[in-house]
């Protein structure tokens, strides 16, 4: 289905190089904050992810040819996000459903047909960190049973 999304793209989608470049310019100012990444950092960083594979989904879909190290460049865009989610206490994937952060991003880019609007992004991560709200409430209250 998500092919068949990228092939009927009307927009126009940025070159995948530009995206990556606003992602690594993003982790740099990221980084540079000594760790202290928020979830609108992570959002930020989710939103090129899905944006570049859009780009890739599209070109895939047009020329059913998959573009040269794309695939590559999108597991280390991936690992760079779980590893930002890991440092702002976030989840990556949802309890209840199985589907990851970037999974739920990558569809609403496939739906919007390009970058995905950051309030969209945030309601995705706040559904998978509700998504542990009864686990989280029960190991707290374990936590006050043991005291």
């Amino acid at each position: 289905m998500s092919l068949l999304k990228a092939y009927n793209n009307i927009n126009v989608v940025r070159p995948r190089d530009a995206v990556l470049e606003d992602f690594r310019t993003h982790l740099d100012g990221v980084l540079a904050l000594d760790s202290n990444v928020t979830k609108e950092d992570v959002a930020v960083a989710i939103a090129f992810y899905a944006e570049y594979s859009l780009g890739y989904l599209t070109e895939v879909a047009l020329t059913f040819k998959e573009p040269e190290g794309a695939s590559s460049t999108m597991k280390f865009m991936n690992s760079f996000i779980a590893e930002l989610m890991n440092l702002a206490g976030l989840r990556y994937f949802d309890l209840d459903k199985g589907y990851s952060v970037v999974d739920k991003a990558v569809q609403l880019a496939l739906s919007v047909g390009g970058y995905p609007p950051m309030e969209a992004v945030l309601v995705i991560i706040n559904d998978i960190e509700d998504s542990y709200k009864v686990e989280d409430e029960a190991k707290a209250f374990e936590a006050t049973q043991g005291e």
